[in-house]
């Protein structure tokens, strides 16, 4: 049985004597309109390439019903559903047979008909900055990494152990295999240990990107680096044991507890990285300073679809 739910709002598929129910769920899974301008060819056939097929925000529309015992209960839903989906940021999820996927979405215009026999009919009109389609977050977490026997990473201001790059080379793990800490490459982890890293996965047909959530305490601040690019994400700056640090790759945006407040300056490499569409990322933690807590990462990516 199909469902759609906004705003608290439940809209059911399949008739039931009273309640809320929609007819159809327009464009919930169509591929928006491409963003590139196609140029004629002046001397041949056809057009020049428009480039990477980047996609429009997404339009969708929800048409359905509401019927009651009697009037008053039907008057009493009108009010209930202007409420509720009055304001510009709502969450749309429609769960099918394949399970739930959600977009953010703004609510343009919400049409009720009149009342006839304790029903009337309705109609939502959304649009999502952001066309895709997410479903369920799933979150990985890893500590700093940590051998066994209780031997502790510490990366020092410039990143290193000893090198240009990261353990003493140019890339991570590369380079010279004696760090300025004096231990010998490779490394064995014991029982106990953890190498600080996370594997995330995209299981949907389009990019996504993991919401990257940090707990101190840090004195520096951190590094996050996906191993099969290299692409850095650093923050330079002491996060309190008690403290958390949200990053969103898609947006750019990072806070530090509270979403007001912004600590996005501290962001001395944004090299933000998504996961392809069927594919995996590897995260390495790297604490920065001394550690005065137990750090963690959490990695929270929800498969994407069109």
């Amino acid at each position: 049985m199909t469902t759609a739910e906004i705003g608290g709002l439940t809209f059911q598929g399949t008739r039931q004597p009273n309640g809320l129910h929609f007819r159809r769920i327009i464009d919930w899974d169509s591929l928006p309109e491409s963003k590139n301008q196609e140029e004629d060819r002046p001397n041949d056939h056809g057009s020049f390439g428009g480039g990477e097929d980047f996609r429009r925000g997404a339009t969708t529309s929800i048409e359905g019903w509401f019927q009651g015992e009697d009037r008053e209960e039907a008057l009493l839903a009108r009010r209930q559903i202007l409420g509720a989906l009055q304001g510009q940021d709502r969450r749309i999820t429609v769960t099918d047979e394949l399970g739930p996927t959600s977009r953010d979405v703004s609510v343009r215009r919400v049409t009720l008909g009149d009342i006839f026999g304790f029903r009337f009919e309705i109609s939502v009109d959304m649009f999502a900055k952001d066309p895709r389609r997410y479903g369920p977050e799933v979150p990985e977490s890893t500590g700093i990494p940590v051998a066994g026997g209780g031997l502790q990473w510490q990366v020092g201001s410039s990143g290193t152990f000893g090198g240009s790059g990261f353990f003493g080379g140019d890339t991570i793990f590369g380079g010279s295999d004696t760090g300025s800490a004096g231990l010998v490459w490779p490394i064995t982890w014991e029982s106990g240990g953890s190498d600080g890293r996370i594997t995330v996965e995209n299981d949907g047909n389009a990019d996504t990107y993991s919401l990257l959530e940090i707990t101190g305490g840090l004195e520096d601040g951190f590094s996050a680096v996906e191993v099969g690019t290299g692409r850095e994400i650093r923050f330079e700056r002491f996060i309190d044991s008690a403290s958390t640090v949200y990053l969103n790759p898609r947006t750019g945006a990072a806070y530090i507890d509270e979403p007001g407040n912004d600590v996005s300056g501290y962001l001395t490499r944004a090299d933000w990285f998504s996961i392809p569409p069927g594919g995996t990322s590897v995260i390495q933690f790297f604490p920065l300073g001394t550690v005065t807590g137990t750090p963690t990462l959490t990695a929270r990516t929800a498969p994407a679809f069109w």
